[in-house]
């Protein structure tokens, strides 16, 4: 396996990575369980996973936008230029090109952002290794 990996910094001062993991040969057939142990797009049961879904809802929530905010900074044209929120997903998939749509269940799991109430269509695909792994306001 081969990995290539870039950290960038956004204005808020987090760190966003963009990763491309190239697979040996044996390894080309990627189930889907393989892509969930890998990224989620959901919003972690509190009572399971209390600092996950801390952590999920305050740097993994994308808006709101689209109805529940038109003037959110990433409105072009009248839609979200992020393409948020996305469709709820039961399981993950691949679709026709390949790309992963990743499992966005509607579970009844929200986040209340800015006055408004978001669901796992508005969740930052994530890694929840990486993400518990920022560092806290005494490691900073």
């Amino acid at each position: 396996m081969t990995v290539l990996h870039t950290t960038e910094f956004q204005k808020r001062g987090l760190p966003h990575g963009h990763i491309l993991i190239w697979l040996d040969r044996a390894d080309t057939e990627v189930s889907m369980s393989v892509i969930d142990s890998f990224v989620s797009a959901e919003i972690p049961d509190v009572n399971e996973d209390p600092l996950g879904f801390i952590l999920v809802s305050e740097f993994m929530m994308h808006g709101p936008c689209g109805e529940l905010n038109d003037k959110c900074v990433c409105m072009k044209d009248g839609k979200c230029s992020k393409h948020f929120p996305k469709e709820s997903q039961e399981e993950t998939a691949l679709d026709k090109d390949g790309y992963a749509l990743y499992k966005r269940p509607d579970n009844g799991r929200r986040v209340f952002k800015n006055g408004k109430w978001l669901s796992n269509q508005c969740v930052v695909p994530y890694n929840m290794h990486l993400l518990k792994k920022i560092p806290g306001p005494h490691e900073r």
